[in-house]
């Protein structure tokens, strides 16, 4: 993507947001600049600069969405180089939903997909070895979690991958702190949303760990242009209403180029920089922290 114009844009955006937003806001970083689809060489210290500039301009911090596509050596070394060009970051994101068919039974024609994960490889191989590299950056782990999914056959489609993590983190005795995520999207807006998962899923959870929604949204196509900003706060609000001290959520998405009509971007080269739905989450938040 256009760093150069996200970050124009971005500038825009938070410009009209209030100062004691920026107390409580923090900006996730891919660790490559599509997630788990690139690497090192996307991420130049010229372009790091752009976003830790900003991050100096409005005081808010930063979480990183690690890449599991990449070697634990190498994104030890472009962390080390975020904080380097000044970034401050709250958590780790542990890679991305790894819970996906995509994965478990690996489809290599995706560019994300180079190995198969099932839960018990994200724990036992994958975590482990980022660990051993990631550990020394003293940061919390923010591990995957599945959102709810029913089957065909009214079932839990991702039951397994939950009820795993849960032992897991439940028992697992080394130094490393957790958090919970969560990727919560809106894809009927015609039928009632399960937010309640929020409460099941923190219930089942050790005591006071935290869950970052760290992506949602509002997917479906069949939502008019119009109602988009609307049903985009409807949703982010309904989430918080089942949030508590120490979670997060994290408006999905700040930018992007995509030429369809897509209005999920809070900004877009269409509008020249903040979107309609940006507006309207900005006022949104802007009306939480007074």
């Amino acid at each position: 993507y256009n760093i150069a114009q996200q970050t124009v844009f971005a500038d825009q955006l938070f410009a009209e947001l209030n100062q004691s937003v920026f107390e409580n806001m923090v900006l996730r970083i891919p660790g490559g600049t599509r997630s788990q689809k690139d690497f090192e060489q996307d991420w130049p210290d010229a372009k790091m600069k752009l976003w830790t500039d900003l991050q100096e301009k409005y005081g808010y911090t930063m979480v990183y969405d690690v890449n599991g596509n990449d070697t634990p050596e190498n994104q030890l070394a472009i962390i080390r180089r975020w904080q380097e060009n000044g970034a401050e970051f709250e958590f780790l994101e542990m890679m991305t939903e790894y819970y996906l068919p995509k994965f478990s039974k690996p489809d290599m024609s995706k560019p994300e997909v180079t190995r198969k994960v099932d839960a018990t490889i994200y724990t036992e191989e994958i975590l482990p070895a980022f660990y051993n590299h990631l550990d020394s950056l003293q940061l919390p782990y923010y591990l995957i979690f599945a959102p709810a999914k029913k089957t065909k056959m009214g079932g839990d489609r991702y039951a397994g991958w939950n009820e795993h993590m849960i032992d897991y983190v439940s028992n697992h005795d080394g130094p490393q702190k957790f958090g919970a995520v969560l990727h919560l999207y809106q894809k009927d807006y015609t039928k009632p949303y399960d937010y309640a998962q929020i409460d099941r899923l923190r219930g089942a959870l050790p005591a006071n760990m935290p869950i970052a929604i760290t992506e949602l949204g509002v997917l479906d196509a069949s939502v008019p242009m119009e109602d988009h900003p609307t049903e985009s706060v409807r949703h982010i609000q309904e989430v918080i209403s089942h949030l508590q001290k120490g979670d997060y959520v994290m408006d999905q998405v700040l930018y992007h180029d995509y030429r369809n009509g897509n209005p999920m971007a809070d900004t877009h080269p269409t509008y020249g920089g903040v979107s309609p739905k940006g507006t309207a989450v900005v006022n949104y938040y802007n009306s939480l922290f007074k």
